[in-house]
């Protein structure tokens, strides 16, 4: 209780501070999903998307490659008998 008038008592002048600062009000259109959709449905249309999936896909299993590998080195450099 006394910990909370203290939390209280230091929050004041921030809580003053932040009721200062106007109010923001987002409004969302209700059709985003068909206007995303149809943005989606352009980019596919312009962009070989198999290609480039494949072309990361390939990016990314190498990068893992190189990581595992060089874990296995790590350890087998560390292994005392090698």
């Amino acid at each position: 209780m006394i910990f909370e008038v203290l939390l209280n008592i230091i929050a004041a002048p921030f809580l003053f501070l932040f009721s200062a600062i106007p109010e923001i009000n987002f409004n969302i259109p209700a059709n985003i999903g068909l206007q995303l959709n149809n943005l989606f449905l352009m980019l596919k249309y312009f962009i070989p998307f198999s290609t480039v999936i494949q072309i990361l896909s390939l990016s990314f299993a190498i990068t893992n490659w190189r990581i595992i590998w060089n874990i296995a080195n790590r350890i087998w450099d560390a292994l005392p008998f090698t």
